[in-house]
């Protein structure tokens, strides 16, 4: 499930994408598509831990650099689930103390 906050970060509808990990690689910039997938795979494959910047794409073209954290549990089914947190990390005003707050506490759960 993705936050109204991840569609609009990702330059998606909600109303036409469903949440998958082929809509969220339609969206990353061809540069760090293979950085950021060997970052998701090795947090899934140790059940650790993701911290990583890259950029998407947005339908007009335009680049946004993001910045993603979280890290991998088990859901009821016993399948890997990845969880986390997606920035807009644009612009130096989108790094305010309130984003390190969150960053911070995400990173102790």
């Amino acid at each position: 499930m993705w936050s109204a906050e991840k569609y609009a970060i990702l330059g998606l509808n909600p109303a036409t994408c469903f949440p998958s990990h082929e809509a969220w690689k339609s969206t990353v910039f061809p540069d760090d598509l293979e950085r950021a997938e060997d970052t998701i795979r090795k947090a899934i494959a140790t059940k650790g831990t993701l911290d990583f910047d890259y950029h998407v794409v947005l339908p007009d073209g335009s680049i946004r650099w993001i910045t993603a954290c979280g890290g991998v549990g088990i859901n009821s089914v016993g399948r890997s689930v990845l969880r986390g947190i997606n920035f807009n990390i644009q612009s130096s005003s989108d790094m305010s103390s309130s984003y390190m707050t969150l960053r911070s506490a995400w990173k102790q759960l």
